[in-house]
Protein backbone atom coordinates (compact mmCIF):
# COMPACT_ATOMS: atom_id res chain seq x y z
CA UNK A 1 0.00 0.00 0.00
CA UNK A 2 1.34 3.41 -0.93
CA UNK A 3 1.03 6.40 1.41
CA UNK A 4 -2.11 8.47 1.04
CA UNK A 5 -1.81 11.90 -0.55
CA UNK A 6 -4.20 13.58 1.89
CA UNK A 7 -5.05 13.00 5.52
CA UNK A 8 -8.12 14.32 7.33
CA UNK A 9 -8.11 14.29 11.15
CA UNK A 10 -11.31 14.89 13.13
CA UNK A 11 -11.12 15.36 16.93
CA UNK A 12 -13.62 13.08 18.63
CA UNK A 13 -12.21 12.96 22.14
CA UNK A 14 -14.50 13.83 24.99
CA UNK A 15 -11.58 15.50 26.75
CA UNK A 16 -12.74 19.01 27.45
CA UNK A 17 -10.17 21.73 27.28
CA UNK A 18 -12.63 24.42 28.36
CA UNK A 19 -16.18 23.15 28.91
CA UNK A 20 -18.55 20.33 28.00
CA UNK A 21 -20.33 22.56 25.49
CA UNK A 22 -17.08 23.42 23.74
CA UNK A 23 -15.67 19.97 22.95
CA UNK A 24 -15.94 18.80 19.35
CA UNK A 25 -17.55 15.51 20.39
CA UNK A 26 -20.40 17.37 22.08
CA UNK A 27 -20.85 19.35 18.86
CA UNK A 28 -21.17 16.31 16.59
CA UNK A 29 -17.65 15.48 15.45
CA UNK A 30 -18.42 11.74 15.52
CA UNK A 31 -21.08 12.25 12.86
CA UNK A 32 -18.66 14.38 10.82
CA UNK A 33 -16.03 11.64 11.03
CA UNK A 34 -18.46 8.96 9.85
CA UNK A 35 -19.77 11.18 7.04
CA UNK A 36 -16.19 11.84 5.92
CA UNK A 37 -15.35 8.14 5.87
CA UNK A 38 -18.51 7.34 3.89
CA UNK A 39 -17.95 10.13 1.35
CA UNK A 40 -14.29 9.26 0.78
CA UNK A 41 -15.25 5.63 0.17
CA UNK A 42 -18.26 6.53 -2.01
CA UNK A 43 -15.99 8.60 -4.28
CA UNK A 44 -13.38 5.83 -4.49
CA UNK A 45 -10.72 7.89 -2.71
CA UNK A 46 -9.84 5.42 0.05
CA UNK A 47 -6.36 4.90 -1.46
CA UNK A 48 -5.79 8.66 -1.75
CA UNK A 49 -7.25 9.99 1.50
CA UNK A 50 -6.72 8.67 5.01
CA UNK A 51 -9.40 9.61 7.54
CA UNK A 52 -8.64 9.32 11.25
CA UNK A 53 -10.08 10.29 14.58
CA UNK A 54 -7.81 12.19 16.92
CA UNK A 55 -7.84 13.73 20.36
CA UNK A 56 -8.44 17.41 20.96
CA UNK A 57 -6.55 19.88 18.79
CA UNK A 58 -7.71 22.89 20.76
CA UNK A 59 -9.94 25.60 19.33
CA UNK A 60 -12.84 23.60 20.71
CA UNK A 61 -15.19 26.57 20.66
CA UNK A 62 -14.99 26.55 16.84
CA UNK A 63 -15.70 22.82 16.44
CA UNK A 64 -16.27 20.39 15.06
CA UNK A 65 -12.89 20.91 13.48
CA UNK A 66 -11.21 19.05 10.62
CA UNK A 67 -7.53 19.36 9.80
CA UNK A 68 -6.24 18.38 6.37
CA UNK A 69 -2.63 17.35 5.82
CA UNK A 70 -0.16 17.81 4.24
CA UNK A 71 -1.45 21.39 3.97
CA UNK A 72 -2.18 21.78 7.68
CA UNK A 73 -5.43 23.50 6.68
CA UNK A 74 -8.18 23.81 9.31
CA UNK A 75 -11.91 23.72 8.77
CA UNK A 76 -14.16 24.73 11.65
CA UNK A 77 -17.85 24.45 12.40
CA UNK A 78 -18.03 21.44 10.07
CA UNK A 79 -21.32 19.54 9.83
CA UNK A 80 -22.04 16.23 8.08
CA UNK A 81 -23.81 18.26 5.38
CA UNK A 82 -20.50 20.05 4.61
CA UNK A 83 -18.59 16.83 4.00
CA UNK A 84 -19.50 16.20 0.33
CA UNK A 85 -18.37 19.73 -0.57
CA UNK A 86 -15.09 19.30 1.33
CA UNK A 87 -14.34 15.97 -0.33
CA UNK A 88 -15.21 17.21 -3.81
CA UNK A 89 -13.63 20.63 -3.58
CA UNK A 90 -10.58 20.00 -1.41
CA UNK A 91 -9.70 16.35 -1.98
CA UNK A 92 -10.68 16.04 -5.63
CA UNK A 93 -10.21 19.58 -6.97
CA UNK A 94 -7.48 20.88 -4.59
CA UNK A 95 -9.61 23.92 -3.83
CA UNK A 96 -10.22 24.68 -0.13
CA UNK A 97 -13.76 25.43 1.05
CA UNK A 98 -13.20 29.03 2.13
CA UNK A 99 -16.45 29.45 4.06
CA UNK A 100 -15.31 26.83 6.59
CA UNK A 101 -11.86 28.37 7.14
CA UNK A 102 -12.15 30.91 9.94
CA UNK A 103 -8.47 30.62 10.90
CA UNK A 104 -6.60 32.31 8.08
Amino acid sequence: MKPEKKHGAVPVSRVRLRSAEACCAARGSGQVLEALRREVNARGLEDEVQVTACSSLGLCEHGPNLVIYPEGLWYSGVTPADVPEIVRSHFQEDSPVERLRPLR
